[in-house]
């Protein structure tokens, strides 16, 4: 199978100049760390956005952008399901990279007006058997990736010892042994919150400096390890 993999960067480029929307994902300080890369990046490419923070929000023949992360799995999360449902027939929706599993009848609107970027292979081969529109679907980094190095250089200091950040909550894998050290710090935060920019940026700046006392870390979290 092909993969199709772009630099999100570059797409963004195709909408400089141009008026579109942002939904983010709720989540923990992972999803703040994913929706503060995003603005970062609008804001770095002269993207006019403005967020979308009410349902009660109507749009037509608009351009949306949904927030990358791991909430579209069938079986276990909704929300962006809905969200995407509510838009998609009259709107041109783009759904960021992202982990995807089931919703076969979503993915098969990539064949109309739906953009779908993955954000690692298996989401993109499970997609495909799914029935997406290969023209409409894409492989790119998650959004973290895209998060200039220079941002975080204050906390580019010697830590000591080893942290410990096990995940803890409902996608806790149940393998791996819980210290009493243990600190599920991207859990500290958790909720629909993150279409607030300065909580977005302060909470990734928040795990940042709890990360850096350390000269290890043992995580399962996607976004502690990034």
């Amino acid at each position: 199978m092909e993969l199709v993999k772009v630099d999100i960067r570059n797409y963004l480029s195709n909408f400089i100049n141009q008026k579109v929307y942002f939904v983010p994902n709720p989540g923990n300080a992972g999803d703040a760390f994913i929706a503060y890369s995003t603005f970062y990046l609008f804001d770095e490419l002269g993207i006019n956005y403005e967020v979308i923070q009410s349902e009660s929000i109507s749009l037509t023949d608009e351009t949306i952008f949904f927030s990358g992360g791991g909430n579209l799995v069938e079986g276990k999360y909704d929300h962006l399901y809905n969200k995407i449902k509510k838009y998609l027939d009259n709107n041109k929706c783009i759904l960021l990279p992202h982990t995807i599993f089931g919703y076969q009848d979503l993915i098969r609107e990539t064949n109309n007006n739906l953009t779908i970027f993955c954000r690692e292979k298996v989401s993109y081969e499970l997609c495909m058997l799914n029935g997406a529109n290969k023209d409409n679907l894409y492989l790119s980094d998650d959004m973290a990736f895209y998060f200039p190095d220079s941002e975080l250089s204050e906390f580019r200091i010697k830590g000591s010892g080893r942290a410990y950040c096990i995940r803890t909550d409902g996608e806790s894998s149940k393998q791996i042994y819980i210290k009493d050290s243990n600190r599920d710090i991207s859990y500290s935060w958790n909720g629909e919150l993150w279409s607030n920019f300065l909580l977005s940026k302060y909470v990734t700046f928040s795990l940042a400096s709890y990360l850096c006392q350390f000269d290890e870390i043992e995580t399962d979290r996607l976004h502690i390890a990034i």
